[in-house]
């Protein structure tokens, strides 16, 4: 299987919007595996909450250190 890890980072080039908008509805719908900035909205408080996973644990992810799986359910960083 080819892996292909994208590393969308660069300010002020609309990853914000591609990580929301494209990569994780795809992620939701199985077409890839995403481990990038999520962004949550509450109901309960009306608020936005960020999970960022980081470099290294998207690395780990990618070279199979540990599971796409665990990797979903473990905390990211919140900001």
């Amino acid at each position: 299987m080819i892996k292909v890890l994208i590393h969308l980072g660069l300010p002020k080039t609309a990853t914000t919007s591609l990580q929301h908008n494209v990569l994780q509805p795809l992620h939701d719908k199985g077409y890839i595996n995403f481990l990038g900035k999520n962004l949550d909205y509450c109901d309960r408080t009306c608020k936005v909450e960020i999970h960022n996973y980081t470099g290294k644990f998207i690395r780990d992810a990618v070279e199979e250190k540990i599971s796409i799986s665990d990797a979903r359910q473990m905390p990211a960083v919140s900001g």
